[in-house]
C-alpha cells in the first residue's frame, strides 16, 4: 500500500470521528448499515465522555481522548496495533522529510509529469467546502438535513445530519491526534475545522473519492438504530488473547515489506 493510500484510507475511514463533538451528554451507540466497493456490513459507533470506538465490517478503532491512544484491531486476524500522538507526529516528521526529497527529484522530470504526479501527492483537498444543501430526509426515524463537503475535485462528502440529537467532550482531540504533524493528511484537518460549521449529529454520509492514484471509489454508511445511555466499559477494552503488532505506518516509514 502506497503511502499516500495509507493517509487516504485512514483519514477517510474515521471520518465519522471527525464529526463528533461532545458536551456533557449522555452516551450514543449509534448502529449503521455500510456500502462501498469492498462490499458492505454493519457498523457500530461507541461514544462516551472519553473514548470512542467504531466498529465496521473489517476494522475496530478504539480512540482515547484523554491519552491520544490509537489502537486498531482486525478480528479475523485476531491482531491489534497501537500507536501514541508522538509516535505517530515522530512518524510523519520522517514521512515528510521523504517527501521534500521527492519533490526535489520531481523537479528534474519533464513539466507534464511533474505537475500530475505533484497534483496525485500533495494537491489533496486544495480547496475545501462545506455548504448546506436543500435535502432532508428522515433517518432512524430523526429529521436530518443534507451538507455537501469538498476537497478540491477529488473528495466529495455528503452528510445528512440531525439537529434532535445532542452532542454527547470536546472529540475533536481524536482528529487532531491522527492528523497532527502528517502532512498528507494536513488537508483533512483543514476540513475537520471547516466541518465545526455543521451543527448537530451526522446520521448519514457518502464519500466519494476519485482521480487518485490506487484510492477510489464510493463508500456509504446510514443509521438504522440510535441508543442514548451508559456504554459498558468492555466495550472500549482490546479482546483477550489478540496479538500485538507493530505500527503499519511505522513500517512504511522504515521502508519496511
Amino acid at each position: 500500500m502506497s503511502a499516500l493510500k495509507a493517509a487516504i484510507v485512514a483519514a477517510t475511514g474515521l471520518s465519522v470521528l471527525m464529526a463528533v463533538r461532545t458536551s456533557a451528554a449522555e452516551d450514543l451507540t449509534v448502529v449503521s448499515k455500510e456500502s462501498s466497493s469492498r462490499g458492505g456490513g454493519t457498523s457500530t459507533l461507541y461514544i462516551s465522555a472519553t473514548k470512542i470506538r467504531l466498529s465496521d465490517p473489517l476494522h475496530d478503532t478504539i480512540f482515547d481522548v484523554a491519552s491520544g491512544k490509537m489502537a486498531v484491531i482486525d478480528p479475523q486476524k485476531k491482531q491489534y496495533w497501537e500507536s501514541s500522538a508522538e509516535e505517530r507526529e515522530a512518524g510523519f516528521r520522517q514521512v515528510e522529510e521523504q517527501m521534500k526529497k521527492t519533490q526535489d527529484q520531481l523537479a528534474s522530470l519533464p513539466p507534464a509529469i511533474r505537475e500530475k504526479m505533484a497534483g496525485a501527492t500533495g494537491a489533496v483537498g486544495a480547496s475545501i467546502t462545506v455548504q448546506k444543501g436543500t435535502g432532508t430526509k428522515k433517518i432512524a426515524g430523526y429529521d436530518c438535513e443534507q451538507y455537501l463537503i469538498s476537497m478540491g475535485e477529488s473528495i466529495k462528502i455528503e452528510k445528512w445530519v440531525t439537529q434532535d440529537l445532542q452532542m454527547p467532550l470536546t472529540l475533536f482531540d481524536a482528529q487532531k491526534a491522527t492528523f497532527a504533524g502528517n502532512p498528507m493528511l494536513k488537508n483533512f484537518a483543514r476540513m475537520a475545522e471547516e466541518m465545526k460549521k455543521i451543527k448537530g449529529f451526522p446520521l448519514g454520509e457518502t464519500t466519494t473519492i476519485k482521480g487518485l492514484p490506487g484510492v477510489g471509489g464510493e463508500t456509504s454508511r446510514e443509521a438504522t438504530e440510535v441508543k442514548k445511555g451508559p456504554i459498558d466499559p468492555s466495550v472500549f477494552v482490546i479482546p483477550a488473547g489478540y496479538t500485538k503488532v507493530e505500527w503499519p505506518f511505522a513500517r512504511m516509514v522504515a521502508g519496511k515489506k
